[in-house]
């Protein structure tokens, strides 16, 4: 399991160029063992999960 706490989110832009969603970054050279980053994949995670929460909430919303 990954510690999450020692990972740093939105690695790429620091919420500069990157305006809406996620994104990563993986060099032509690496292959896929170690590209993309495990802080581009924590942050893919978390974003999934939030708009996981955000859909169930509207959804409920909408049917009350």
């Amino acid at each position: 399991m990954t510690d999450f706490a020692a990972i740093t989110l939105v690695r790429l832009g620091g919420g500069r160029s990157i305006w809406l969603g996620a994104g990563a970054q993986s060099n032509a050279d690496q292959g896929s063992d170690v590209a993309p980053p495990e802080a581009d994949l924590a942050t893919a995670r978390h974003l999934g999960q939030r708009v996981a929460e955000v859909t169930l909430q509207l959804a409920k919303g909408k049917a009350a």
